[in-house]
């Protein structure tokens, strides 16, 4: 009688992938063919092809995040992933940027990192006479990581309002990673005059003047940087477009043009010039949007800064 040898449970797996773009720039999508024999010499009926097809977007220019931000992950959002792929996303340097959840990336430090991506799957293998489980690497890919902080400085004086005229000045930090600016920002300015009656007059904007201010505080121009500024009078809103940012300490200056609002007094104005406790203020609400984030610029979360009211010198 001849005894049978019970047949092999060796397992082979071989992996191919396939990149085919489609309509979109920023998409592609995987072919993944897993060819499963039963047997060390399988027969034709042994063998069966099992094909994965799903799509994945990526971001080629990489991710921009401020500080303590953060952005869904988008650098290879798998659609409809398989039943049995993992999907991974680590940090390089938690320091500069964490992940959160698997899901979501969030700036940590001004610095440059990379986001690193794993799509995996667990398979039964081998080895020394054991079946073991194993992850078994469909796709690995990274992109680089950028995380900017954007911070107010404190000053004593931000300005002054007179009955004719008003003057604002705004004080912030940029940290940039090396070799990389700040791409082009958005600042809010809210007046909230806090019941004087006083508004914007047509025009409103006099000037607006941008510095840098280097470590031993001397002061640097910086006007072909403001790309445009409009005025918003009926919400008392000024608008300033910049363009990209390096490291530093910068300072807006903007200078208006003031009007009475209904039956203002000079005496009623010189209430408020000579209140008790001290002269009365206006707030400044300032506000940048940039890389798709809004950040409050000012002494309080809603970016207010005080202005207070004062004589004009052309009082007399």
């Amino acid at each position: 009688m001849k005894i049978r040898r019970p047949k092999s449970l060796f397992f082979t797996f071989i992996v191919l992938l396939q990149w085919i773009c489609v309509s979109h720039a920023s998409a592609q999508t995987i072919k993944h063919s897993s060819l499963i024999a039963k047997e060390n010499r399988p027969s034709s009926s042994d063998v069966r092809l099992i094909y994965q097809e799903y799509t994945i977007s990526h971001t080629l220019e990489g991710i921009h995040l401020l500080k303590d931000k953060q952005k869904p992950l988008s650098l290879l959002n798998l659609v409809e992933v398989p039943e049995g792929v993992n999907v991974e996303y680590t940090s390089v340097d938690p320091d500069i940027a964490q992940v959160l959840s698997n899901r979501d990336i969030k700036g940590v430090a001004a610095g440059e990192t990379k986001l690193r991506l794993r799509v995996y799957k667990k398979v039964q293998k081998r080895v020394n006479d054991q079946l073991v489980e194993v992850e078994e690497d469909i796709l690995t890919k990274e992109c680089p990581v950028y995380v900017y902080d954007l911070s107010f400085e404190p000053m004593d004086y931000y300005g002054h309002l007179y009955p004719e005229s008003a003057l604002i000045r705004l004080r912030f930090r940029i940290e940039t990673p090396k070799r990389k600016a700040l791409p082009g920002a958005e600042l809010t300015m809210d007046a909230d005059f806090n019941g004087i009656n006083l508004t914007y007059n047509n025009p409103a904007i006099k000037d607006i003047t941008l510095l840098k201010i280097d470590p031993s505080g001397e002061k640097t121009p910086l006007n072909e940087c403001i790309l445009s500024k409009n005025a918003d009078i009926a919400n008392e809103s000024i608008l300033i477009i910049f363009d990209s940012f390096e490291s530093g300490i910068y300072e807006v200056i903007v200078s208006v043009n003031i009007t009475p609002e209904g039956n203002l007094t000079m005496r009623e104005y010189l209430s408020y010039v000579k209140a008790p406790g001290g002269p009365g203020t206006i707030t400044v609400n300032s506000t940048f949007h940039t890389l798709g984030f809004n950040v409050p610029l000012g002494k309080d979360g809603a970016g207010g800064i005080p202005i207070p009211v004062g004589l004009s010198p052309l009082i007399r």
